[in-house]
């Protein structure tokens, strides 16, 4: 499941999906000033699980490097500074000091908005290609502590290229009044279109209604 919300996040906007990230020179440099302290192999872009190394210099300037990469900015909380490497992703590292230097630890949380694009998924799975009226509580989509789903319904449109049995496939269209954290947008209409073989490349599945 990891690896498809990793698919859908790249391809939810034009930037991610058909332009390399932007990085300025500051970026660059920071990104080889890391590479030379680290001691070890370097951790994933993304990660699923964990992932920790160690840099040959202090946390408060590997958390300075780390922050300059990403171009945001490094929170201290004690001894633990944090620099969030894609809030869509819950991707964050922490630094501490150890003998050797920094101990990087980085991380993966599931986002309210990877909650979000998997639940989707599933309810248009759920939904099939029969065209029969349903509502977004029989696809699953019911409020609860992470989403509140509300003016939320289920139309079909007719694929532009069916295959065998299936003719329509289901859309949904929501608003979401309750997030858990900042990445699902809160009180905006969306609707949720599956990708299907002869998009455009560059083609996001959720969009605005």
């Amino acid at each position: 499941m990891r690896h498809l919300l990793v698919i859908l996040l790249l391809s939810q906007t034009a930037a991610l999906a058909c332009l390399p990230p932007y990085q300025s020179p500051a970026m660059m440099s920071a990104e080889r000033t890391l590479s030379a302290l680290g001691v070890g192999e370097p951790c994933p872009p993304v990660v699923d699980d964990t992932c920790q190394r160690t840099y040959r210099a202090g946390p408060q300037e590997v958390a300075r490097l780390f922050a300059q990469q990403q171009n945001t900015v490094a929170r201290r909380s004690g001894a633990v500074w944090t620099v969030v490497l894609d809030e869509y992703r819950g991707q964050q590292v922490q630094i501490r000091a150890v003998a050797e230097g920094a101990k990087v630890l980085q991380s993966n949380r599931e986002t309210a908005y990877e909650t979000l694009l998997s639940r989707l998924v599933e309810a248009v799975d759920r939904a099939g290609h029969s065209a029969q009226p349903v509502t977004c509580a029989q696809l699953g989509l019911a409020s609860d502590p992470v989403l509140g789903f509300r003016q939320c319904r289920v139309s079909w449109e007719k694929l532009r290229f069916p295959l065998p049995g299936q003719v329509e496939q289901a859309v949904i269209h929501f608003t979401l009044d309750r997030s858990a954290d900042r990445t699902a947008e809160v009180g905006r209409a969306f609707v949720y279109s599956p990708l299907m073989p002869g998009d455009y490349p560059c083609a996001s599945p959720l969009n605005y209604d």
